[in-house]
């Protein structure tokens, strides 16, 4: 993998700047093109269906719909102010409402201009309502081309009401991609890669934030399941995930479910607390010290 392009600061990359550069760097330790394109979702939500108003009710939890804002209004509540909205999918109405960062959703939102809202549903007064649901005019989204599998990132409230929404993230790791797509280079040579089917670097790295469907993502661990005796798959260094460093425990989940038996044979990084060495031992259920480990403690006492 070439390295020119990849240590760009993200200042320099198109729709960040110095400002969103520096709130980046400060709330998720992304500096480089190289940090962000290793920042991989934590989620993603299927985003192929669209619904009615009339069909949410009390199973419902996520729904993505596509109408028009009828009204915008500033309100006042107990612990300051809060912007609501009134969305109408053509039949019927649905109330929209942001507590944060009100001051950019009410320069945003237009009236009768046609948008796709995405959100969790709430029930107010018996009422579902749409909090700080994603919005996005609908001509902009098909000039852009939608995404069907939508990646999820770790955000702030700070990056939130600095306008840095996962939409945004999202629009900055396309032009990532854009920018170092030349500088994507191999580690492996070419007859290996076809040989043993690998993915390039570029593809890899891209499905794994834009996949075009969920099967997509279980691929990996599909090849895991085929392997014969004798075979060995070398997966990339996790160290680059923020969550093995933090040892998050649903990271831990995901790098246990490939495996029957973890074996640590690395004495140099047993005393990290992260998460292929220490919270990846409550997911599987068979755990033991390599050779090279065991010798190692010998040798101390």
């Amino acid at each position: 993998m070439g390295y020119k392009k990849l240590n760009t600061s993200l200042e320099f990359v198109k729709g960040v700047g110095p400002i969103r550069s520096k709130i980046l760097n400060q709330e998720l330790k992304l500096k480089t093109c190289k940090d962000i394109l290793y920042f991989f979702p934590f989620r993603y939500v299927d985003r192929s269906k669209f619904y009615k108003i009339s069909e949410i009710n009390s199973e419902t939890s996520y729904v993505q719909i596509t109408g028009k804002i009828t009204d915008v209004k500033l309100v006042r509540y107990n612990k300051g102010f809060r912007v609501e909205a009134i969305f109408n999918d053509g039949e019927n109405e649905l109330k929209l409402a942001w507590f944060k960062g009100t001051n950019w959703i009410q320069k945003i939102l237009k009236t009768n201009i046609q948008y796709v809202i995405y959100g969790k549903v709430s029930w107010f007064n018996n009422k579902p309502t749409l909090v700080h649901p994603e919005i996005e005019k609908t001509d902009k989204i098909q000039k852009q081309g939608s995404i069907n599998i939508k990646p999820i990132y770790h955000s702030t409230e700070k990056l939130t009401n600095s306008g840095i929404t996962n939409n945004i993230l999202i629009k900055i790791i396309k032009s990532v991609f854009d920018l170092i797509a030349d500088d994507l280079h191999e580690n492996l040579n070419e007859s290996l890669n076809k040989k043993y089917e690998f993915r390039s670097t570029k593809k890899s790295l891209y499905l794994i934030h834009f996949p075009k469907n969920l099967t997509q993502l279980d691929e990996v661990k599909e090849k895991f399941s085929h392997l014969k005796e004798g075979e060995v798959i070398l997966v990339e260094n996790i160290r680059y995930f923020k969550e093995e460093t933090e040892d998050d425990e649903n990271f831990s989940k995901k790098i246990g479910s490939l495996c029957d038996i973890y074996i640590n044979d690395a004495f140099s990084c047993s005393h990290r607390k992260q998460a292929s060495v220490h919270s990846i031992t409550k997911f599987i259920k068979k755990s033991y010290a390599g050779p090279l480990l065991k010798k190692e403690i010998t040798a101390i006492n």
